[in-house]
């Protein structure tokens, strides 16, 4: 169900359309439009590594998910480096929580800037584990 190829064209569709609307309005962005365009990419690659799922083709299967991930750590990157002030909003989402009865408190500087930072790494982890894999991975089969 995973490798539905009809999930795959609409992650595709969803990226590009993303991509396009970004484009006609970056007005309302608070991100540099490159960085946007990475986090669209992103989403336009899980949707290629679906459809390469479905049709049988593990390596580029991998690549494309190589592409997902590392494309994915341009918005924590750019929070945790990126010049200029940061805020966020920190807390948790769970039902009942202080955080959430509260409301959420704002995260000023560099609290904000630890906090994707360290996301960032997690995922540029995973992106070169991701890259062993792609790597290992035969065309034909499995790792």
């Amino acid at each position: 169900m995973a490798d539905n190829p009809r999930n795959g064209v609409m992650l595709i569709v969803l990226g590009a359309g993303l991509a396009v609307m970004t484009h006609l309005r970056p007005q309302g962005l608070n991100v540099p439009p490159l960085i946007m365009d990475a986090l669209c990419l992103a989403i336009v690659s899980a949707g290629v590594a679906v459809l390469l799922g479905a049709s049988g083709r593990p390596r580029l299967r991998a690549w494309a998910m190589v592409a997902c991930l590392v494309t994915m750590t341009a918005g924590p990157a750019w929070i945790a480096l990126g010049p200029g002030g940061r805020t966020c909003n920190a807390g948790t989402s769970a039902p009942l929580s202080a955080a959430v009865l509260s409301g959420r408190q704002k995260v000023q500087g560099v609290g904000c800037r630890i906090a994707f930072g360290f996301g960032g790494l997690i995922l540029a982890g995973m992106a070169v584990a991701a890259v062993v894999m792609a790597v290992r991975t035969k065309p034909t089969g499995t790792i």
